[in-house]
């Protein structure tokens, strides 16, 4: 990945917030998200990801990923679909939202909220409480259908898809 080579590898002072879409972006789609993953398994503290739309079985099925797994790995049908479909249930447990805080005290800033597809107006007048409710959210939605159905589920992650 470009970003490492220009920053460094992840480490304890080194951290990484990779805000979704790591799949159906080219033709490395198997690369980028295995090579997440390894980095998420090695170091759990320094990588963070947030789920984003493409983590999604019925997005990444339309947008390559799996046309990229049937290509790349070359088994029949049945074992390509099998990875897909367990990339596609390690996505859903992947983290909507992050909170970055400051950990320097030269340089601090108020904590802010990071999801994929950003906030809409309406979460501007969301309370702080109202967000604290999302973490009794099951966000562990699995196709499109479902998570548009989930309100604040679809909202983090769909709000450029349904405004």
């Amino acid at each position: 990945m470009d970003i490492l080579s220009r920053t460094g590898n992840p480490s304890a002072t080194n951290r990484f917030l990779f805000n979704g879409d790591f799949v159906d972006r080219g033709r490395y789609s198997l690369e980028t998200i295995v090579y997440l993953m390894t980095w998420k398994v090695a170091l759990p503290n320094s990588i963070h990801l947030n789920r984003g739309n493409h983590e999604e079985a019925d997005i990444n099925e339309k947008y390559g990923f799996l046309s990229d797994l049937e290509d790349k790995l070359g088994f029949s049908k049945g074992a390509y679909l099998e990875w897909w479909n367990k990339f596609n249930d390690a996505f859903s447990f992947i983290p909507l939202g992050a909170v970055v805080r400051s950990s320097s005290s030269v340089q601090s800033f108020l904590p802010f909220l990071v999801v994929h597809a950003g906030l809409p107006k309406e979460a501007v007048q969301m309370t702080i409480a109202e967000l604290n409710d999302t973490k009794k959210v099951n966000r562990v939605a699995t196709n499109f259908r479902e998570a548009k159905t989930a309100g604040i589920i679809s909202t983090f992650m769909f709000v450029s898809l349904i405004h």
